[in-house]
């Protein structure tokens, strides 16, 4: 059985890979994250889905699905740094943009 999780962050700058959701990467091999982002001040929004796959150090992964309406809010990475699993976003404007992931670990 496979849990469904939820994580949510608001970026207001044009930072690099903020991160949006982090757990640790013991047991876990694959990782798929449903990805929405909300610039509700510049009507943008988007929603994509991310799989990743791990062996514990490394981790690649695959954006696709991506759709928007509006404009481009930003592109998405995924990192293992200290043992945790990264969900990040470079975010496409300063406004204030809500992330919010539901991600299921298998």
């Amino acid at each position: 059985t496979t849990t469904i999780t939820w994580a949510s962050a608001t970026t207001t700058a044009i930072t690099a890979n903020q991160t949006i959701a982090s757990f640790s990467v013991t047991g876990i091999t694959g990782v798929e994250f449903l990805v929405k982002g909300v610039d509700a001040t510049g009507s943008k929004y988007s929603v994509a889905t991310v799989h990743a796959v791990t062996d514990g150090t490394s981790v690649d992964y695959s954006t696709f699905g991506g759709v928007t309406l509006g404009a481009y809010t930003g592109s998405l990475a995924v990192n293992i740094v200290g043992g945790q699993i990264r969900l990040q976003v470079t975010p496409a404007s300063s406004n204030s943009t809500v992330w919010t992931t539901q991600y299921r670990l298998i």
